[in-house]
């Protein structure tokens, strides 16, 4: 794999055949949507609602895909900006949000605006 294409995703769950390492996180390059988990992109989803309640104080019930793509990307803390993620491409988490709503399992628009996600 080209470590220039690598991204970090946090929220990784393990399988069941990966050794217990005490850490969650894992590098890849997805290509396509179907190279990220469904659970995955839920656990971004909600860590990027969470990191959004925190940083503003307030009860928000769902998350742009830019936070999205923060927290994809691996840079959290970036969650209520809006940067471009060269490993993490826009049109990538749009298609993923678009497989996930039409399957039921989120809430939100994958238009191209910004997409209020959440989980039902």
């Amino acid at each position: 794999m080209d470590g220039r294409n690598a991204v970090n995703l946090l929220d990784r769950h393990q399988g069941p055949d990966e050794p217990d390492t005490g850490t969650t996180s894992t590098t890849f390059a997805p290509r396509k949507a179907a190279d990220i988990p469904d659970d995955m992109f839920i656990n971004a989803v909600n860590q990027a609602i969470q990191t959004r309640r925190a940083k503003e104080g307030i009860a928000v019930t769902w998350a742009t895909r830019w936070d999205v793509e923060a927290v994809l990307a691996g840079h959290p803390e970036q969650v209520g900006e809006v940067h471009d993620y060269p490993t993490m491409p826009s049109n990538l988490v749009l298609a993923k949000a678009r497989k996930m709503i039409l399957k039921g399992k989120l809430d939100g628009c994958y238009c191209g605006c910004r997409g209020d996600l959440r989980v039902p």
